[in-house]
């Protein structure tokens, strides 16, 4: 059953990328070479879309299949992650300053935290949020700098 969800997790996030490089509407998302970026020509900006499909289709078949069982802080999880989704499409659309895309990560972080989600490295639940946050952030910019 995992392996069905990961299939459809894969075909959601090529199909969803396939369409979006063929709109004429997000055909004009793309990001020029410039100084603060590794490549050389224009390069689209839409692989948030499938990433985000990807992650959906991937969950709903999972829970749909038994694999996964729905959970509070399952759905915290992935309404952080559709913040994300959310500003970072806004940010190829407008470029953000980076207050607004700290602002919105830490939103996401403090969605997941709140949904019960907990950090279990440590007992204190006075350590533990911020350990958690810090966790968050870091690596959703961590993947934002690898991504460039």
């Amino acid at each position: 059953m995992i392996a069905l969800a990961a299939i459809a997790a894969l075909a959601a996030s090529y199909a969803v990328i396939w369409a979006a490089l063929r709109s004429p509407l997000f055909r004009r998302l793309s990001a020029a070479p410039s100084a603060d970026r590794w490549h050389e020509r224009e390069t689209p900006l839409v692989g948030g879309l499938g990433i985000f499909a990807g992650l959906l289709a991937g969950v709903l078949v999972a829970i749909a299949t038994g694999a996964l069982e729905p959970s509070s802080e399952l759905w915290g999880v992935l309404a952080g992650c559709a913040l994300l989704f959310l500003i970072g499409l806004v940010d190829d659309l407008y470029a953000l300053p980076a207050w607004a895309k700290l602002g919105a990560q830490l939103g996401a972080a403090a969605i997941a935290l709140s949904s019960g989600l907990t950090v279990e490295l440590v007992e204190s639940d006075w350590l533990a949020v911020p350990v958690g946050v810090v966790w968050l952030v870091g690596m959703t910019n961590a993947f934002n700098l690898l991504d460039n």
